[in-house]
């Protein structure tokens, strides 16, 4: 399945929607997307939804994402939600852990409103 990325400013919150197949060049852009949108926004609040996303390989591709995030524009200050199904909690607990020891603020979740009200409590 073809990887689609769409990104949106939803009620103070830059929304990373990921569907398919996961190509780490195209989800790379989508994380500098982000960051640009949100300092469009004056926001700092971010949520990355994997729900329906497929990760062939997930390990070394985490580790290269929270690198290269503070180069595409993720400053430390951000609130990441990392929203996912329970079927994947093993891989979301993985890039929430590589996100916390470079420094950014990351938390997994399975319930969209959790994640959401965790974003909004920065506002």
């Amino acid at each position: 399945m073809k990887h689609i990325i769409e990104i949106n400013f939803i009620d103070g919150i830059v929304w990373v929607t990921s569907v398919g197949n996961v190509e780490f060049d195209l989800h790379n852009k989508a994380i500098a997307d982000a960051a640009k949108l949100a300092v469009e926004n004056q926001s700092e609040a971010i949520l990355f939804d994997l729900r329906n996303a497929i990760f062939a390989e997930y390990h070394v591709a985490g580790i290269k994402h929270a690198e290269a995030a503070p180069a595409l524009g993720i400053r430390p200050e951000y609130k990441i939600a990392i929203l996912g199904i329970m079927d994947q909690i093993g891989m979301l607990e993985y890039f929430e852990n590589v996100a916390i020891n470079r420094g950014i603020m990351a938390k997994v979740y399975t319930v969209e409103g959790e994640a959401v009200a965790w974003l909004k409590e920065s506002f």
